[in-house]
């Protein structure tokens, strides 16, 4: 059976690699990646939000 509380650790470490990229983006201020290193970020954040619907979902589902 699946571990729903897999899906918060999961979405809290997306969640900090989707706040990374963009940080580590600013410090450096090298252009050469950026587009990668952009949509690496967005797909991290919506992958993160989908985790968090999906958690919720199962509370409902639960009725809890």
């Amino acid at each position: 059976m699946f571990d729903y509380g897999l899906l918060n650790i999961g979405s809290i470490v997306l969640g900090l690699i989707a706040l990374a990229i963009p940080t580590y983006c600013l410090i450096n201020k090298k252009h050469e990646n950026s587009i990668v290193l952009s949509s690496i970020s967005y797909a991290a954040c919506a992958i993160s939000l989908c985790f968090q619907i999906f958690y919720n979902y199962n509370l409902v589902k639960r009725e809890d």
